[in-house]
């Protein structure tokens, strides 16, 4: 939660920890940092207790959410950019970036040379702005669509879906790194 929970918000912050324990087992234990990285890694970036806590995001089942999550954005963001469902031979994948990431310029430059200026999502005179800021461009053939979005500076995604999966695939790829098709989420 960024910046702090306020007292208002504690109820409904307890309901969606209790939701996440039981639909996800472990999650929550699994985004704990042990008292001592989160020491240095405070120390590394100046910042003081009172600042922010820090929630660890890389442990396998995070990654296996996020990257869906992630996937899901990408394929969003290319029906927004070019009005199709992606086909069931095209696919998406999500790079992850914790807030941590995102103040310490881990996150290509390049990336935002590409991109539009962020926009969020709003309806009449009630906006998202603080909660998420996204920004997507297509390729001039339409075939692929590069996105960013970033939720209450909490955490960042790159999302890029194409309408071949062969497109996003680099046979040095992780497993994890493996762009997901359409219908992925049948096999989560």
């Amino acid at each position: 939660c960024y910046p702090n929970v306020q007292s208002d918000e504690r109820s409904e912050l307890e309901k969606i920890f209790s939701g996440v324990r039981n639909n996800i087992p472990g999650l929550l234990e699994e985004m704990i940092v042990d008292p001592a990285s989160e020491a240095i890694q405070r120390s590394k970036l100046g910042l003081t207790f009172e600042d922010h806590n820090f929630v660890s995001m890389d442990g396998p089942i995070s990654m296996r959410y996020l990257r869906a999550f992630g996937a899901r954005f990408g394929m969003a963001m290319y029906f927004c950019q070019t009005g199709k469902i992606l086909p069931h031979d095209g696919g998406a994948s999500a790079r992850i970036y914790s807030n941590v990431d995102l103040v310490t310029g881990v996150v290509p430059d390049q990336l935002f040379d590409i991109l539009p200026r962020p926009t969020t999502l709003a309806t009449g005179k009630n906006s998202v702005e603080s909660q998420f800021r996204y920004s997507s461009q297509k390729s001039d053939n339409e075939g692929m669509v590069i996105a960013f979005a970033t939720f209450r500076m909490s955490f960042g995604l790159m999302a890029a879906a194409a309408n071949d999966w062969a497109k996003l695939v680099e046979p040095s790829f992780p497993p994890e790194a493996i762009p997901l098709k359409p219908g992925f989420l049948k096999e989560l």
